[in-house]
């Protein structure tokens, strides 16, 4: 199957999502996931060394406080040199730029609402 990681919620309400927010699958079960990559061993690896992972880690805590910084290290990768440079992706830039688009403002949508609800829990999952 290959490289998959991105964020999964709990305890959203769906009919709270607003229509700025473009899912990338519907999970069809109470879990909502806010972010997906696939095949990115350059983002996957800086969102690991940021939340400090051990090896044989694959559903790690995110915190609200963690994602200001997690969407910094995707505006890095709007940057097309940077992308290329660093991505080390199957993915072109021109093929990847709108994924990483949509994670960032659904991250921030993300936070806000994680704030706001408390009960809301949130895993960076990584199936490498």
């Amino acid at each position: 199957m290959g490289l998959d990681n991105g964020f999964i919620c709990k305890n959203i309400k769906r009919d709270e999502i607003p229509s700025c927010v473009k899912l990338p699958w519907d999970l069809r079960d109470e879990d909502v996931e806010i972010a997906y990559f696939r095949k990115c061993w350059g983002i996957r690896g800086e969102i690991l060394r940021l939340l400090h992972v051990k090896d044989d880690e694959y559903e790690i805590s995110v915190e609200a406080e963690d994602i200001i910084p997690i969407v910094k290290i995707l505006m890095k990768y709007l940057d097309r040199e940077y992308y290329d440079e660093n991505a080390d992706s199957i993915w072109e830039y021109d093929e990847y730029k709108e994924n990483i688009q949509y994670s960032i403002i659904n991250l921030m949508w993300l936070r806000v609402y994680m704030e706001a609800h408390p009960d809301v829990t949130c895993y960076f999952y990584d199936s490498y």
